[in-house]
């Protein structure tokens, strides 16, 4: 499983949807943030869909074909998720299987000067075994670090976890194309999550490219530049503290 993490074998894993089916698939995905409310401190949030046997059968009254079940094992099909849950998700691996409410703020400011602080707050732990969200979290650093698809993601001297994503806007009946090769509004998405140090996480990013084609060479940049300018800011301001 290691190295189909690292690799982003589609092969294991369609393998592993149909070992699992839709239900054990729905619930692991519903367990780590995935169609649910995150809760985050703005209005209008909505939640993505995790299908199951029961959403299946309201929307087609049809049992769930191999084909289906196949694909629902590398995130494809019926499946819609918000960049928030993403991050959401990713976040809650990194940290350890706690799930935490995000936030856009950390502290108000009154025209007083007085400052209000907004604390952490903890929702829930998803009931998944320690040593399996550490294996998680070591393979996720093996896609960055070991030779894997998120290979772009990569910062010196920090080690940075991720995965790579592609999602299909559409299927080209009868043919195999190249998503650079197709018209730019129905190319595949590109996905890329990350997280950072591995060991004692502190920051989490999620950049989804519209059309992007392929999470490792499009996404996975944009996260390592969204990181690399928190490490640097957070040098200058522990130098400037020890001035």
């Amino acid at each position: 499983m290691y190295k189909a993490i690292v690799q982003s074998c589609d092969v294991y894993f369609y393998t592993m949807g149909l070992r699992l089916g839709p239900d054990r698939i729905a619930k692991l995905e519903k367990e780590a943030g995935l169609g649910t409310i995150t809760g985050i401190d703005l209005p209008g949030e909505r939640k993505g869909l995790v299908p199951d046997t029961e959403w299946k059968r309201k929307v087609s009254k049809e049992r769930w074909y191999d084909s289906e079940r196949a694909i629902l094992g590398i995130g494809q099909g019926a499946i819609h998720v918000t960049p928030l849950e993403m991050l959401a998700g990713y976040s809650t691996i990194a940290a350890g299987g706690e799930v935490m409410r995000p936030r856009l703020v950390r502290k108000i400011v009154g025209m007083d000067g007085k400052e209000k602080e907004i604390p952490p707050q903890l929702l829930r732990k998803i009931p998944w075994k320690p040593e399996d969200i550490a294996f998680i979290r070591r393979a996720l650093a093996g896609v960055v670090n070991d030779y894997g698809t998120g290979g772009a993601a990569k910062l010196p001297g920090i080690e940075v976890g991720g995965k790579t994503g592609t999602a299909q806007v559409a299927t080209v009946k009868g043919k195999m194309i190249k998503s650079e090769n197709l018209p730019y509004l129905i190319r595949d998405h590109a996905w890329f999550a990350g997280f950072a140090p591995v060991a004692d996480p502190e920051i989490c990013v999620v950049a989804m490219m519209e059309h992007g084609g392929h999470g490792g060479s499009a996404a996975a940049p944009v996260v390592k530049a969204v990181m690399q300018e928190y490490f640097r800011k957070k040098q200058v301001e522990k130098a400037q503290e020890g001035k």
